[in-house]
């Protein structure tokens, strides 16, 4: 029975918060980290590329748009695209199957451990950016860089 209560009580407050955080987003986006908008227009010239995301839908959409970058991605795969979110595969299992790619041509980019399982598990080759988290949570990535700019690296730009 506490179970059902708790149910009834967390059910309110995420919709509370997912408005809240809608709001914030329209208002004031997140800021868009350091060679993020030159990276990925550089690797649009060259790449598919694809927003995989558990956060809100609204919030992503709003940022993408904000920084007037939605036209360097060919896909996005959001919340209501999938059923079991990050660290579950499935969100980049969506993404592979909808740009009709075989996961070891896969790329994620991530910043956050759940991302991280979530490609791994998918088959995907997975550079996590330590933005987020700490470097040690990030480690079952194939590599570790510091900032996106880093990517040319690893991927020709």
């Amino acid at each position: 029975e506490s179970l059902d209560i708790e149910q009834r009580l967390v059910g309110p407050v995420m919709a509370s918060k997912r408005e809240r955080v809608r709001g914030i987003a329209t208002i004031r986006p997140p800021e868009l980290y350091p060679h993020v908008a030159s990276t990925l227009k550089n690797l649009h010239c060259r790449y598919r590329l694809a927003v995989v995301s558990v956060g809100e839908k609204a919030v992503v959409l709003s940022t993408v748009r904000h920084f007037d970058i939605e036209s360097f991605f060919d896909l996005f795969v959001l919340e209501g695209d999938y059923t079991q979110p990050k660290p579950h595969p499935e969100p980049y299992n969506v993404c592979v199957s909808r740009l009709r790619l075989e996961p070891k041509k896969v790329v994620a980019i991530e910043d956050s451990p759940a991302g991280i399982e979530a490609a791994k598990a998918a088959g995907l080759f997975v550079i996590a950016v330590s933005t987020s988290a700490a470097v040690d949570k990030l480690q079952p990535a194939d590599h570790v860089i510091d900032h996106i700019g880093q990517l040319s690296n690893f991927m020709p730009i």
